[in-house]
C-alpha cells in the first residue's frame, strides 16, 4: 500500500482517507466492507449520508457496508437500494 502517499497527520500516525484507500483497493478485490463504528460526539447524526456520499462519489459497486446499529442501516436502506447493507 505504499502507492497510498495522501495521508491526513493524526499525532505520530499516518492515516489514508476512505476515499484514498478505496481509489486502491476496490478495483482489485471482490468485496470491500466498510464497517460504520457508530459514536461520540454526534453518533449517527448524518452518518447515513456521509457514508454513502463516499461510496457515491468513488462509485464503489463492490461495497458492502457494515454496521451494529440497527437505526443506521435503516436509515442507509431508506437512502439508497443499491448499496448492500449488513448488520
Amino acid at each position: 500500500l505504499k502507492e497510498l502517499d495522501v495521508y491526513h497527520q493524526s499525532g505520530n500516525s499516518k492515516i489514508p482517507t476512505i476515499e484514498d484507500a478505496l481509489k486502491l483497493i476496490s478495483a482489485s478485490v471482490r468485496q470491500v466492507i466498510l464497517g460504520a463504528k457508530v459514536g461520540p460526539p454526534s453518533y449517527e447524526k448524518g452518518l447515513a449520508n456521509d457514508i454513502l456520499s463516499i461510496v457515491e462519489k468513488m462509485q464503489c459497486k463492490n461495497c458492502l457496508i457494515w454496521a451494529k446499529s440497527d437505526s443506521l442501516v435503516r436509515d442507509i436502506i431508506k437512502l439508497s437500494s443499491d448499496v448492500a447493507v449488513r448488520r
